[in-house]
C-alpha cells in the first residue's frame, strides 16, 4: 500500500482497528462533561485522574497476564 509518507505494510491497518483506543476510553469523562454540559472543576479533573489510573493499571496488568502465560 503506498501512502504520501511512503510504503506501508499491508497488515498496518488492520493492528488499528483492535480493541478499542485506551486513550478514547480514558476521554469519556471529559466526553460526558462537554455533553451533559459541565463546567471545569476540581471534581472532573479527579474523576479523569481516578479513571485514567484505573484504564492504565487495566492494561498494565493485561499486559503483564499476557507476557506470563507466553512464558509458559
Amino acid at each position: 500500500m503506498s501512502t504520501p509518507m511512503g510504503a506501508v505494510p499491508v497488515g498496518v491497518g488492520a493492528t488499528l482497528l483492535n480493541g478499542i483506543d485506551v486513550g478514547l476510553v480514558g476521554a469519556l469523562p471529559i466526553g460526558a462533561a462537554v455533553l451533559l454540559g459541565g463546567t471545569p472543576s476540581w471534581r472532573l479533573v479527579e474523576l479523569q485522574l481516578a479513571w485514567s489510573t484505573a484504564l492504565a493499571t487495566g492494561a498494565l496488568a493485561l499486559v503483564v497476564r499476557s507476557r506470563s502465560s507466553a512464558a509458559d
